[in-house]
Formats: C-alpha cells, structure tokens, sequence
C-alpha cells in the first residue's frame, strides 16, 4: 500500500458516517443470514447438513419428540386416539381454537391449502382444539366446514385440555396452553373470554406417531418444502409397507 492509499484508510477509518454505515452494513448482512437460518430450521432443514438421513427419520431438530397416546372426540362426535388416527399414517397435526380470531383462521386456510396440494397422497390431517370448553364436536364442525376443510383425511379433535397440555409439552416440548386475559375475546352469544397462548406449528408426525419435521403455520413460503416432505414420507412408508408384506412371514405398517 502506497502512501496515498495509506492517507486515504486513515481518513475512512476516521470518518464516523462512513464507519457507521459499515457497521450497519455488516449488521444488515448478519441479521439476513440468521433470518434465512431461522427459516431452513423451522421448515426441517431442507436438505442442509444434519439433514434426517431418510424421509421417515426425524430432523436434528426435532428428534425424540412424538406425540403421546390420547383419547379424544371428532367433529363427528366419535372416540378417536393416537392408535386410531395416527398409527401407520403420515399426519400433519396443528392447534387451534374455533373462537381465535387471530392465527387460528389463517392456518387453517393454509393447512386446507395443503390438503387441497396433497390430494390423493395419503397424507392426513389433524387439529386439536386448546378450547374445549367452547369448541363441541358440533362448534368443531362448523368453524371445518367454514373454512373448507374435507372430512374424509382430516380430523378436528376436542376433549381432555390435560391431554392436550401432555401433546404439546411432554411430546412435542412446547410452551403449555395459557390463558392471555389481557386479550379478551368477545363471543357471538356476547360473553367473553380469555386469548389462549398456543403453537402456530404445523407438525408432520410419521407413521410411529414420532415427530418429522415442523414448520410455521402462519407461513405459506415454507409450505411448498413441507408438502413434498410430507409426499416422500407417505411414499417411503407405502415402499416399507411393500417390502414388508413381501418378506417370509411379513406384515405392512
């Protein structure tokens, strides 16, 4: 470096506009890569290093997790558990209340948005309601076909609250249920109740009811990457399922 070049990074190095706007030019970048990381790691990965080494094996980040035997009631009044609903299927799983007029109504037109995307790929669906002190089989009817949601793979679940708090905090290590008084909604008889604190997850749960992957349910960009996730579950399953039927003495899932 010349003596000219030397006066010259003197003078920039001085200069605090110009080092300020380095440093938030630095900042702006870091800031960047930790949101697009953020984002791979809610989606499961998308294929980075530490990626699950086969379709059906649960990503880095969420390996352990499943979801814990339960019996609760569907939209259609009948008895339904983890056996029943989950077992031998690829399921996504999401939490919701029928009253939420928050993140509830759109992530439930994103979740109808992947059945509709996943049509005849043996994918199910699931939502379990946080509320069900006001979300009856009937109340769940409603607010499914409100929304467009088809009953014949997807499942609106009510019951126990202590069955799901056990879901979300002994399986899937979430926060618990809450109630957020400070937000109160106003019902259509004109009572009123608490906001409930609750997931925004979308949850792909594997044949062995253990946990795949999650992504955000209020984000339709990660959901193209969740779909075919779920797609090449299904289809790794039904080729198990295949070679175990072929196998001396075999049975399918």
């Amino acid at each position: 470096m010349g003596a000219d070049d030397s006066a010259q990074a003197a003078t920039y190095a001085k200069s605090p506009l110009r080092a300020l706007a380095l440093m938030m030019f630095v900042m702006a970048i870091v800031v960047a890569a930790l949101g697009a990381w953020a984002l791979s790691r809610a989606a499961g990965g998308g294929g980075a290093p530490g990626a699950p080494a086969g379709p059906l094996e649960p990503d880095p980040n969420v390996a352990g997790l499943t979801i814990p035997d339960f019996t609760l009631t569907n939209q259609a009044g009948e008895t339904v558990s983890r056996a029943s609903l989950l077992k031998g299927h690829v399921t996504i799983v999401d939490f919701i209340f029928t009253n939420c007029p928050f993140i509830c109504p759109p992530m439930t037109n994103n979740m109808r948005a992947l059945q509709e995307k996943l049509a005849g790929s043996g994918v199910r669906f699931a939502s379990f309601s946080v509320d069900p002190k006001h979300d009856t089989p009937e109340a769940l009817r409603n607010f499914a076909n409100a929304h467009g949601a088809d009953f014949a793979n997807w499942s609106f679940l009510t019951g126990d609250i202590e069955q799901v708090q056990r879901i979300l905090t002994q399986g899937l290590h979430l926060d618990a249920l809450a109630p957020i008084p400070s937000v109160p909604i106003k019902l259509k008889d004109g009572a009123t109740m608490a906001n409930i604190r609750h997931p925004s997850h979308f949850v792909l749960v594997g044949p062995d009811a253990r946990v795949l992957t999650l992504t955000l349910g209020t984000q339709p960009a990660l959901h193209d990457a969740f779909a075919q996730r779920a797609r090449s579950a299904v289809e790794a399953a039904q080729t198990q399922g295949r070679a175990a039927q072929a196998a001396p003495g075999g049975a399918g899932l």
